[in-house]
């Protein structure tokens, strides 16, 4: 990637390479601007597929994993590629991302999933989902919950009387919390939804999101 700053572009002479490049750098985002986006989402998809076989027919791939929402064009080029055992794991519900109600991106969705020989849904109402959207048979997805080992953070070493203490929460308190990182995909906006309406049958309750990201 070259990035050329507003100085750098106009000190440089008309015939200089960077100008050059500049142009049809210009010329070919005036292309992009002009193709539909469902256009060029379906040749990226393509180009990445074609990319993808080439790869797992050169390091002979027997097995594959996807781990990618709707497990798109890895598990497409891996059928194109004769890989023998296909998987692919359904972490979050597909109506999370706008741009996935695309046609486009729902085509390649219903392809890509019939291509699996078995897909991983992390909840019930994970498999549902993406049985409704893409009409795959259930059979053909298997519900694993995520785990987490509790035990580990039994003795952690830290005091909890101090840490309600800093965090401003009183003696018999209830308390709500949600660990996980601030993504529209978590799900936080409900809780604070709810929040009025528990207080009202928990009055001493104190909420805890737990977290960093894009929604901070």
């Amino acid at each position: 990637i070259v990035c050329l700053d507003e100085e750098e572009i106009a000190a440089a002479p008309r015939n200089d390479k960077k100008m050059t490049a500049l142009r049809n750098y210009k010329t070919r985002g005036l292309f992009c601007s002009l193709v539909p986006n469902s256009i060029k989402l379906f040749v990226g998809t393509v180009k990445d597929i074609l990319k993808l076989r080439r790869l797992f027919i050169e390091h002979r791939v027997d097995f594959l994993h996807s781990n990618n929402t709707g497990c798109e064009p890895p598990v497409i080029a891996a059928k194109l590629a004769g890989i023998p055992i296909i998987i692919g794991t359904y972490h979050v519900l597909p109506s999370y991302d706008k741009e996935k109600c695309d046609w486009v991106r729902r085509l390649i969705e219903n392809v890509s999933v019939r291509c699996m020989d078995i897909g991983i849904a992390v909840s019930r109402a994970t498999k549902d989902a993406w049985i409704r959207r893409t009409g795959v048979k259930g059979e053909n997805i298997e519900v694993i919950y995520n785990g987490i080992d509790l035990s580990k953070f039994n003795n952690n070493g830290f005091n909890k009387d101090v840490l309600m203490r800093e965090l401003g929460i009183g003696q018999g308190c209830q308390i709500i919390g949600v660990p996980a990182r601030l993504h529209p995909m978590k799900g936080h906006k409900y809780l604070i939804q709810a929040v009025l309406k528990i207080k009202e049958m928990i009055p001493n309750v104190k909420f805890l999101l737990v977290g960093g990201g894009d929604l901070r």
